[in-house]
């Protein structure tokens, strides 16, 4: 079978190859997205704090109501609600938004 893929790779046929891995936070995990609105223009201090809470596990910027996207991943909800506290009490939050991710549509 190798013989075959190196065989329609160097062809052209194939021009690359991706892996699909199970999702990391694993099945058991309590996965959220936190919306984050920031008061005036304390967004690098809001995400310089944010960065230090290991239950989030990536942070984007973005534009409209919400300032900051948050994913979230704990073992359970009640951790979960702890690490959403710590996020609410960070000076410079003026509000927000959490939902639950309760499943993962893959292609």
């Amino acid at each position: 079978m190798n013989a075959r893929l190196d065989k329609i790779t160097e062809s052209g046929v194939i021009v690359g190859f991706t892996v699909r891995v199970r999702d990391p936070a694993g099945v058991t995990a309590v996965r959220a997205i936190m919306l984050v609105g920031v008061e005036g223009r304390n967004t690098r201090e809001v995400l310089r704090s944010l960065r230090g809470i290991p239950e989030i596990a990536a942070l984007h910027t973005t534009n409209g109501h919400w300032d900051v996207v948050s994913e979230l991943s704990r073992e359970n909800r009640a951790a979960l609600d702890r690490a959403l506290s710590i996020v609410r009490g960070i000076s410079g939050i003026r509000a927000s938004e959490t939902s639950i991710l309760l499943s993962t549509a893959t292609s």
